[in-house]
């Protein structure tokens, strides 16, 4: 099923993406 690799996909790079912002946000407070 090619549905469910997409959407493996798709979660990690929202993660990766959240990640990314995560980290600039924590930098501009500090």
């Amino acid at each position: 099923m090619e549905s469910e690799r997409t959407w493996f996909l798709l979660v990690v790079k929202s993660f990766f993406l959240t990640n990314k912002y995560l980290r600039i946000a924590s930098f501009n407070f500090s």
